[in-house]
């Protein structure tokens, strides 16, 4: 084999995916993550298509591949609110604590869904936060997404040297930290 392929690009956007075709009812809002990244069925139509990419590249040289482009994190879909509670139960071990420092009033930790950012999936308009709104279960959720933003890279870049071990893994990400009301 001969032959320089210097980046292979694994984007997910609204204009060529393969999964836009296959599991259109799996859309999510976040920026070149068109699909929950938690999703069983997304994961496994995303990394059937990635191998089916890396059978062929990684019999030339690759300068690199690139999982993501300015990709942005805040996935609202059920599979990663269904993480937040976990996580947050593993926490707080008691939904009492937990409202004791949210300043909210869930009768469980199956009842929490975390603040919205304007641009969810579950709120689609860009309008700001109630005023009322917990800024410590926001704080919860941001550290949970950015956790999971980099877990996620971690798992894909696994995947990828998986089947390329000598595959040097980059993103481009203008990921700014979702501090603010807006996300």
């Amino acid at each position: 084999s001969s032959g320089l392929l210097p980046l292979v690009h694994f984007y997910e956007n609204k204009h060529s995916n393969p999964l836009k075709r296959l599991a259109p009812d799996r859309l999510i809002n976040s920026h070149y993550w068109l699909y929950c990244q938690e999703d069983p069925q997304t994961r496994a139509i995303r990394y059937n298509n990635w191998k089916s990419i890396l059978r062929i590249t990684r019999n030339y040289p690759v300068l690199a591949y690139n999982l993501n482009n300015e990709t942005s994190y805040m996935d609202y879909c059920i599979w990663n609110i269904r993480e937040f509670r976990k996580r947050m139960e593993d926490k707080y071990k008691a939904v009492t604590r937990a409202n004791d420092i949210w300043g909210t009033q869930f009768k469980s930790f199956e009842e929490i869904i975390p603040p919205l950012n304007s641009g969810s999936v579950l709120r689609p308009i860009r309008s700001s936060f109630d005023k009322d709104f917990s800024h410590m279960l926001w704080l919860d959720w941001v550290k949970f997404t950015e956790k999971r933003f980099s877990e996620t890279i971690r798992e894909q870049s696994a995947f990828v040297k998986s089947i390329d071990p000598r595959a040097r893994v980059m993103m481009k990400s203008p990921q700014v930290m979702q501090w603010g009301p807006q996300g």
